[in-house]
């Protein structure tokens, strides 16, 4: 039998816990002294904030305008010539 995970139901939505954690991590390495550490927490930060971004764009609705669109390259991929065969 398989062991059943946890789950956990989030109050927070996924964005505002990437930009909190982002905000942490800024506010956190500006405690510290130039060095690995803060570099790290920097990195972390700017690792959050991108997440967040692409979070943003990956949901916009633009994204998801319509379902035939996302089928027309696979058609035009099957009118595709194998190369070396011309």
């Amino acid at each position: 039998m398989a062991i059943r995970r946890s789950r956990r139901k989030q109050t927070v939505s996924f964005d505002q816990r990437l930009r909190q954690a982002a905000t942490a991590a800024r506010e956190a390495a500006t405690q510290l002294p130039a060095g690995q550490e803060r570099d790290a927490l920097m990195k972390k930060a700017r690792q959050a904030e991108t997440a967040a971004s692409i979070n943003q764009l990956l949901s916009s609705p633009a994204l998801h305008r319509s379902t035939s669109a996302s089928a027309e390259p696979a058609r035009l991929s099957s009118q595709r010539k194998p190369l070396g065969l011309s």
